[in-house]
């Protein structure tokens, strides 16, 4: 797959149905450590519509087409460590959402599709699409209460408070909601935030590691870094982008 993400390619791979009626198991080892066991449990305990071969499956921490977005993540205890470098590229088309996200390491990488909150497509590739060139631009804006991010024809990023393909009357009509142009973060703001998450230290080792000082790093080696060393955005957080 080309490396550029577009819309086209995002609802072509979704419809491909990689892996379907197939089962892709958690082999890193970390499947059943207690805390992943015990979330597991806890999940199946308070959802019991769930039907028996998805409930089979998220037990033996095994994803397959057709589990939810929840289901998938209870399968295979996904935690904060294992999301923090997967990326996602998000698109519409006639009020559905097409997602494709790459990065997962779980004894082996994967990509994950899904059609609005249904798993549709898993393949095991080692293909990693990066993030949106503005990421780190966007993690930072979040301090700003800004959670949902879109690619304007102008080339300028905007950032909202709110979903604007899933806006309620009122808020839509009544301009309840907040919508700005998001600036490209400057080399004290990145480091500003980094302090504030406690890891600007790792930073400027990482940097010196690579063979740069804090002062004069590539634009684009700074992102990379600090993309890594940032704590991963809470659930509630997920950015809806269009491409």
């Amino acid at each position: 797959m080309d490396l550029e993400i577009n819309s086209g390619i995002i609802i072509s791979e979704c419809l491909k149905h990689h892996g379907q009626g197939q089962l892709f198991f958690r082999a890193d080892g970390l499947a059943f450590e207690t805390r992943r066991s015990e979330a597991r449990l806890e999940y199946l305990a308070a959802h019991d519509d769930i039907d028996p071969p998805q409930r089979a499956a998220i037990l033996a921490a095994a994803i397959t087409p057709g589990l939810t977005r929840n289901e998938v993540i209870a399968a295979w205890g996904l935690l904060e460590e294992d999301t923090r470098t997967a990326f996602g590229h998000v698109t519409e088309e006639r009020r559905k959402a097409f997602a494709y996200f790459t990065g997962l390491e779980v004894g082996a990488p994967y990509a994950l599709y899904f059609q609005d909150e249904i798993l549709v497509g898993v393949k095991q590739t080692g293909e990693l699409v990066p993030p949106h060139e503005r990421e780190l631009d966007m993690r930072i804006a979040e301090d700003s209460g800004l959670f949902y991010f879109y690619d304007g024809n102008d080339d300028q990023l905007r950032g909202s408070n709110v979903d604007q393909y899933h806006m309620d009357w009122d808020t839509m009509h009544l301009h309840l909601y907040t919508v700005e142009v998001v600036t490209p973060s400057s080399r004290y703001r990145i480091e500003a935030h980094l302090e504030a998450n406690g890891a600007l230290e790792k930073y400027e080792t990482e940097l010196n590691r690579l063979g740069h000082t804090i002062e004069a790093a590539p634009a684009e080696v700074r992102s990379q870094v600090a993309l890594r060393l940032l704590p991963y955005p809470q659930p509630q957080r997920n950015k809806d982008r269009q491409i």
